[in-house]
């Protein structure tokens, strides 16, 4: 039994292809379909009037997205070495990231002539967001946490999804 084909490529003709050979879908009543130019240069005039719009708005209030956060306020039900191994591997992810942003903080400050005050704010903010999530993390009582001293921070068991 032989398949449908076009010409030597082997497979059959998908739908814009023939569109194309028969003309359909370029214009609409006489009139052509779409703003003309190539598409790169169509994406990228989109693409900047949309960022231009955007960053003019009035930033809205932040949200906190701490799926560890919903876990604790349901705590007592789990197993109470259940819920101190999430915390303990949340807590060695927020360790790690700090010290990530804090390697990027003294390269950064290394290179203060090319600095982005821009980009230096923002990574601010993240060294400060994690350490003050590390100092939450070790006053939560023991019946959170559990007993003993936290676990090295080096390479934690990577999480179902990534924290967003």
């Amino acid at each position: 039994m032989r398949s449908c084909r076009h010409g030597d490529s082997g497979t059959a003709p998908g739908r814009s292809q023939t569109a194309r050979r028969h003309g359909r879908g370029r214009t609409r009543g006489g009139r052509r379909a779409g703003p003309q130019g190539p598409p790169a240069v169509l994406a990228h005039r989109a693409g900047r009037a949309a960022f231009a719009e955007w960053i003019d708005r009035v930033p809205g209030p932040e949200n906190i997205r701490f799926p560890l956060l919903l876990t604790i306020a349901f705590g007592r039900h789990l197993p109470a070495e259940r819920l101190a191994g999430f915390v303990a591997q949340h807590r060695a992810l927020h360790a790690d990231r700090l010290a990530g942003y804090e390697r990027q903080q003294a390269g950064a400050t290394a290179a203060a002539d090319r600095a982005d005050p821009y980009a230096l704010a923002t990574l601010s903010f993240g060294v400060a967001y994690e350490r003050a999530a590390l100092v939450w993390f070790d006053q939560l009582p023991p019946e959170i946490r559990g007993s003993g001293d936290w676990p090295a921070a080096a390479s934690p068991e990577p999480l179902s999804s990534p924290p967003v």
